[in-house]
């Protein structure tokens, strides 16, 4: 049951602050991200002809079709990111002597009682996020909530505020999760060696059905989201099949224009 809110206080953000910060982030990581994922991706291309498992007149196909798709990729998920920013104005917490909620329009409410918070995570860039024992039951609070420092007064006594710690190897291990799936999926199509192929795409398949596993556990996405998220990642898992179709049931192998 719900705990009831007595005393509380209710926030809302400073939205047109909130979005300022949040473009302006989006163009400082535009500007190492998009050249980071166009080098990875060339170098799995020179790498894989390199060991001859591909053929080298497939970079003259392969390297503008990976360019084109990062940069459709780049560009759709910046509109949908900067087109969720007007859902942010409905953004409210309440905040009592043992309990808090969060209500956001297209999320199911978030409620924490004191004595389920785990640790306080204090990001002075972006806010404080108040977790649980649970990894899918947290609440952020961006710096940009009308009140916050009354908010971070009250907070501080639920428990102490600590900086978030990433390593950097932890950092470097979220980087190359997140080109494993585009990397295994080129490596599926690009490859002219089957065997090699389908054991990427053996991969590629495990990995996309674990994502899409997480993706539906996760509490704090809005349902479009997440079909948006699941339907890219099984996209991508057409791909060996449409490989060992072609290959075993068509005869036909990869070849690349000369």
């Amino acid at each position: 049951m719900a705990a009831p809110l007595t005393e509380i206080s209710s926030h809302r953000l400073d939205v047109p602050a909130f979005a300022e910060r949040i473009l302006r982030r989006q163009r400082r990581r535009l500007a190492w991200v998009l050249p980071l994922q166009i080098a990875v991706c060339v170098g799995v291309l020179f790498g894989l002809m390199a060991l001859g498992v591909a053929s080298g007149d497939s970079l003259k196909f392969s390297i503008p079709v990976v360019l084109v798709a990062l940069g459709i990729g780049v560009l759709v998920g910046l509109r949908k990111q900067r087109g969720q920013l007007p859902i942010w104005a409905s953004y409210q917490l309440a905040l009592g002597e043992h309990v808090m909620r969060r209500s956001l329009d297209t999320l199911p409410a978030m409620e924490i009682l004191r004595s389920e918070v785990g640790r306080i995570f204090d990001t002075p860039s972006e806010g404080l996020t108040v977790t649980t024992a649970d990894a899918h039951r947290f609440i952020f609070i961006p710096r940009e909530l009308i009140g916050i420092d009354g908010v971070r007064a009250r907070l501080s006594t639920w428990a102490t505020f600590e900086a978030p710690s990433a390593s950097p190897w932890l950092r470097a291990k979220h980087l190359g999760g997140a080109l494993l799936l585009p990397g295994l999926w080129l490596a599926t199509g690009f490859i002219v060696d089957i065997r090699l192929a389908l054991a990427a795409g053996c991969a590629l398949l495990a990995l996309g059905a674990r994502r899409i596993a997480q993706t539906a556990k996760v509490r704090v996405l809005d349902g479009s989201i997440k079909a948006r998220i699941i339907g890219a990642h099984l996209f991508m898992m057409l791909s060996p099949i449409a490989r060992a179709i072609l290959h075993f049931g068509f005869h036909m192998e990869v070849k690349w224009p000369t």
